[in-house]
């Protein structure tokens, strides 16, 4: 019987998808949790756009423990799927990533192409001790993407890494 899915146990109770951390909902628990502390979270918009901010939140550490507060993604990059008039004009920007870099399993969904093109829209540092909603200026202005994938690269510590919210902005 298949009972997991992408790191998930359907069997263990209420586990939160990865769609939870695109609610603007911070409550606490209120989080796509994953085993480790390095994950992706794809996005397809609905439209294209050039994606000017994005935002990440978290609950705030002064109302969990210690170990939910070290559940916070710590470093993260955001990348954008460019389309091929992008990649056509933008051959000589490096940091390129194929599909494949994002894949576990060495397959791609239908929708992805093997010679599609990421591009790094912007990376940081979560401050988990601001007490104000954070917000990231993108570094790669003026190239609309509907497509976009965060990749969180560390957290705090912990064992596994609560995503509590991802805002983009135009």
């Amino acid at each position: 019987m298949f009972t997991s899915l992408s790191g998930f146990d359907f069997w263990q109770p209420n586990i939160a998808l990865p769609y939870v951390a695109l609610e603007d909902n911070i409550g606490v628990g209120e989080c796509w949790e994953f085993t480790g502390a390095h994950g992706y979270l794809a996005v397809h918009l609905p439209e294209p756009i050039v994606i000017s901010q994005f935002s990440l939140d978290h609950v705030a550490p002064d109302i969990i423990s210690e170990m939910s507060a070290q559940r916070a993604p710590r470093d993260v990059i955001l990348w954008g799927l460019l389309d091929e008039a992008h990649t056509l004009a933008l051959h000589n920007v490096t940091g390129f990533r194929s599909p494949f870099y994002f894949s576990n399993t060495g397959l791609l969904p239908t929708a992805f192409n093997p010679t599609d093109k990421f591009v790094e829209i912007s990376s940081m540092k979560y401050n988990l001790g601001a007490l104000d909603f954070r917000q990231y200026e993108s570094t790669f202005l003026n190239v609309s993407v509907q497509t976009i994938v965060l990749e969180i690269l560390s957290n705090f510590g912990a064992p596994t890494t609560c995503l509590y919210f991802l805002g983009i902005y135009s």
